[in-house]
């Protein structure tokens, strides 16, 4: 039998180059998608905690704004809840329930707004009381505080006229702080 002529295909070697080619793309294009895929996440959690924290914040600047001031700080000191003295202190880290007294100008009485720490949860209440025993709903304004650091604009803080409330947020491996300086315009 004759030879055929002008045999069309590929050759083994050909074949193993086109494939060689192929699977260093494709380890290039999956090495991209998942750095990309990664970095998208951790955007997506800063974003989450950004949004989460700054709408946390404007609730406590909006009552703060119109408040008389702090009327309660309780702190954790290792493990333990306790009430601090306003008139000694200046700045404070780790705090886990702070209270703003409101003149309600309507019903002529006051008005006790409760921002509480619980497990990188804020959550918010208020009451009539300044124990807050007839406050029945708790509503709950982030997910991602990790810690509430308070600090006195010019004071102490049962004098302050103005206050710094710094937020620090986590969500995963993302960690952001946002922070706002408050003036009381009720401030006898």
């Amino acid at each position: 039998m004759g030879r055929l002529k002008n045999q069309d295909g590929f050759t083994v070697v050909e074949l193993l180059t086109a494939i060689l080619i192929g699977g260093m793309m494709l380890a290039v294009i999956s090495s991209f998608l998942t750095t990309h895929s990664i970095s998208f996440e951790l955007n997506t959690d800063i974003v989450t905690i950004q949004q989460d924290g700054q709408s946390a914040l404007n609730k406590i600047v909006d009552i703060a704004i119109e408040s008389k001031g702090l009327k309660k700080i309780d702190v954790d000191n290792e493990g333990h809840i306790q009430e601090i003295d306003l008139s000694n202190e200046t700045d404070i880290l780790n705090v886990q329930c702070f209270v703003l007294e409101l003149y309600d100008t309507v019903e002529g009485t006051n008005d006790y707004h409760q921002f509480r720490l619980d497990d990188k949860t804020l959550k918010y209440s208020k009451s009539s009381t300044s124990d807050f025993s007839d406050s029945p709903n708790e509503v709950e304004l982030s997910r991602h505080i990790a810690n509430i650091t308070l600090r006195a604009g010019d004071t102490n803080f049962a004098d302050c006229h103005s206050l710094i409330i710094e937020l620090d947020l986590e969500n995963g491996d993302a960690t952001l702080d946002v922070s706002n300086q408050v003036t009381f315009r009720n401030k006898p």
